[in-house]
């Protein structure tokens, strides 16, 4: 699931996640808080990605936050291109 804002890490995540081969299932952090839930549980996704600013999520599910420092670090390690 990408959880993300409306923004350019949200096209970047989408094109990422395609480039995978993987599916992604869009969710707007502007939706409720039980409407989330409700999807996720519903779906229930392999991996979140998200920002920590998004807020709490479900523990079930592992996460990806792409502002937490590993995850910024290992980032800015692969090539900017392609």
């Amino acid at each position: 699931a990408v959880l993300l804002p409306r923004s350019a890490d949200l096209i970047v995540t989408f094109m990422a996640v395609l480039k995978t081969g993987a599916a992604y299932l869009p969710i707007d952090p502007a939706y409720p808080a039980e409407r989330i839930r409700y999807i996720l549980s519903d779906a229930a996704p392999a991996l979140i990605v998200t920002r920590a600013s998004v807020g709490p999520l479900p523990d079930a599910v592992d996460t990806l936050s792409l502002d937490a420092p590993d995850t910024v670090r290992t980032l800015s390690r692969e090539a900017a291109t392609d």
